[in-house]
């Protein structure tokens, strides 16, 4: 099969021409951008939503929720000590709070005061620039409130789709029109492969979602800019607080044992307090005494068969340590990696149906931010044990949490190293995640110093006829770097027909993707 021609990326920007929802809706193909541009703002803000545009989206797929003050607020999770610095659910915080607090420190210092949006802004910023909308209602009762929203703005033509749950007063108005779906390449992470693209576009049907614009762009021959956008909002860093009162009363929440309560409620609110505590030292001068209470709260987790509360102390206490740059707690993040917690409630896990195998999902949160706190420890060496995670040599005691692992571990090293070969010698890794952050990282840094790196690497790949899918993938990078008829120059007589079709994605030539099918047969 062959794609129309992939233009060279040579017009103005599509992004700066006003199109309306409804010539929107008319076009063949549609990119729904998960969560907004989230490789280059926080999820669900009004900045990851604004790069969707920058980049030639479509279609802004938008998690919505109610806060306590009965506010529609866009927010994936329950909990929000996932994205953002605090603690609690979005149900019980009301939107002033949720939209003081800053986003988790494992992004980028620059994306941390972008606030949680209300939703009505985030459809007045759709309307205006014709944007259309993939809703995904995470609460039940809202979804009425939605749809009068969009009747006040007078834009049912701008919803694309919805979700089957939570959204029967959306689905059941005759002014709902769906559009049908290609596919995506959420679950894999495989939207840094040029060809899986290709093959998803054509596909029938009319969008497609992912999780990275920058390559559906290219596809279709939309323009991709040559530098990150400037659409970033307060790059202030934390400020600390030295009060003194506040630090004795923070300690004395840490040092609580919430193991202590045997009533389910009371454990549950002490194990919010000792969270917030953990939180709050954070944001304190470094003193021993703080560092050694965090780690001893890092080793002596509040356990729970609720992921709500599940070692919440210990994740939030691993957090500000790496906040404080405490090399001295290295060995207990190491040791938070190495530990199941879950075998601690297992037998109420077996109750509700959890298969065992999966035990380790209720440690997610702890491994998450034990690995970004090792990221970011003023100790050079402390990222030695989570490039032993990528590479398999780690020892896990949860071994089916290790790709989910590796992909954090890649993540966090890419966000705070800058790209080497190590980082190029993921392409070739098992792990299609590993693979992703990998591309990703070199599009993120274009710069003379990365092509040269690559370049360097493709020749050996080539002198050693070894890796031809990772020369593929690093080929077709040079679509957005420079030097690149050099790279191109090194493939000229190139036996592998992906590697071919990667030198012809990275030309902006029509791509054939016939070897797709081949291989889908054997």
């Amino acid at each position: 099969m062959l794609t129309p021609l992939l233009l060279l990326l040579l017009a103005a920007p599509l992004s700066g021409e006003e199109i309306s929802a409804t010539a929107r809706r008319e076009r063949s193909t549609l990119v729904n951008l998960h969560r907004g541009a989230w490789e280059f703002a926080p999820p669900n803000t009004l900045a990851a939503f604004r790069a969707a545009l920058y980049y030639g989206a479509d279609v802004l797929e938008v998690d919505i929720r109610r806060s306590a003050d009965g506010q529609l607020v866009c927010f994936h999770d329950d909990a929000v000590d996932g994205d953002l610095d605090g603690i609690g659910l979005v149900a019980e915080l009301r939107y002033d709070e949720l939209r003081a607090m800053p986003f988790a420190p494992r992004y980028p210092v620059h994306w941390r005061r972008e606030p949680v949006p209300l939703f009505a802004d985030v459809l007045a910023f759709a309307q205006e620039h014709g944007l259309l909308f993939h809703l995904d209602i995470k609460v039940a009762g809202i979804d009425a409130e939605i749809a009068e929203l969009f009747s006040s703005a007078d834009y049912w033509h701008g919803i694309a789709t919805t979700n089957d749950y939570n959204s029967e007063a959306i689905r059941t108005d005759p002014r709902y029109h769906p559009l049908p779906v290609k596919g995506g390449l959420l679950e894999n992470f495989l939207d840094g492969e040029f060809d899986r693209i290709g093959a998803l576009n054509e596909r029938p049907g009319q969008w497609l979602i992912v999780d990275d614009p920058r390559l559906p762009a290219a596809w279709l021959g939309r323009l991709l800019p040559a530098q990150t956008p400037a659409i970033w909002t307060s790059s202030e860093r934390a400020t600390r607080t030295t009060d003194p009162q506040r630090r004795a009363h923070w300690l004395r929440e840490l040092n609580a044992n919430a193991a202590a309560n045997t009533d389910e409620a009371a454990r549950i609110e002490q194990t919010l307090r000792r969270a917030r505590a953990a939180l709050g030292l954070g944001y304190m001068p470094y003193e021993e005494e703080t560092i050694e209470a965090l780690r001893r709260c890092l080793r002596q987790p509040s356990t729970h068969a609720d992921y709500l509360y599940h070692a919440l102390d210990a994740a939030m206490a691993a957090r500000a340590l790496g906040r404080l740059g405490a090399s001295e707690s290295q060995p207990d993040l190491e040791r938070a990696l190495e530990s199941t917690y879950t075998q601690k409630v297992a037998v109420q896990l077996a109750d509700k149906g959890w298969s065992e195998a999966h035990f380790w999902w209720l440690d997610y949160r702890l491994y998450r931010e034990a690995i970004f706190a090792l990221a970011t420890l003023n100790n050079p060496g402390a990222q030695t044990p989570l490039r032993a995670l990528i590479a398999g040599k780690f020892s896990l005691a949860a071994h089916t949490a290790q790709p989910q692992l590796q992909a954090l571990a890649a993540d966090a090293i890419a966000l705070n190293a800058p790209v080497n070969e190590e980082t190029i010698a993921w392409l070739t890794h098992a792990n299609a995640r590993v693979r992703r952050r990998a591309f990703f990282a070199l599009l993120a840094h274009p710069t003379p110093q990365t092509a040269e790196l690559l370049c360097r690497q493709i020749i050996r790949w080539r002198d050693a006829e070894l890796h031809s899918d990772a020369i593929a993938l690093a080929i077709s990078a040079f679509r957005f770097l420079p030097e690149r008829e050099r790279a191109l120059s090194l493939l000229e007589n190139a036996h592998d027909q992906r590697v071919r079709a990667a030198a012809q994605f990275a030309r902006g030539d029509a791509v054939n993707l016939d070897y797709l099918s081949e291989r889908d047969g054997q």
